[in-house]
């Protein structure tokens, strides 16, 4: 992609706008952001399904009240950037371009929500292994001390 909008940068003419490399920056560093706002929405969400479950005796202002404050503020801030997009890009109006690029990233999300839900109802016990490796025979489990090697004999 970079090889792409730096040929394309040759023979650039300063009367057709900025140069073809800030136009990437642009667009990359606004679907980064996109993409963390978004991500921050959904922890906020995934915080008070923990503390649901698990209180921790942690007070109810943080674990219910300030999730929820951020959830809704980073939810609107999430909705102004996707209905700001063109704003974002430096465009006049829409274009293509406008809605192409949040689409490279909520499409293939959704597709993972989809594919997750699949995995949990045909295939659960891959579904509860996400998140937690493999479990390798000679791997220590978690909780368990190390094992100590006594140099002097070569072994444990």
């Amino acid at each position: 992609m970079i090889v792409g909008f730096a040929i394309g940068e040759q023979g650039w003419n300063p009367e057709n706008g900025p140069y073809p490399v800030i136009t990437l920056f642009t667009w990359l560093t606004n679907l980064g952001a996109f993409g963390l706002v978004l991500l921050l929405v959904l922890v906020s969400v995934a915080v008070i399904g923990f503390f649901r479950r698990d209180s921790r005796e942690v007070g109810a202002g943080s674990r219910l009240v300030a999730p929820i404050i951020a959830f809704v503020a980073l939810a609107i801030v999430w909705v102004l950037i996707l209905l700001n997009w063109d704003v974002l890009l430096g465009q006049a109006e829409s274009t293509p371009t406008t809605f192409i690029l949040p689409a490279v990233l909520l499409v293939p999300s959704a597709l993972a929500v989809v594919w997750a839900l699949w995995l949990r109802r045909a295939r659960p016990e891959v579904y509860r292994q996400i998140g937690h490796g493999t479990e390798l025979p000679e791997a220590p489990l978690l909780g368990e001390p190390e094992p100590v090697v006594d140099a002097t004999k070569g072994n444990l």
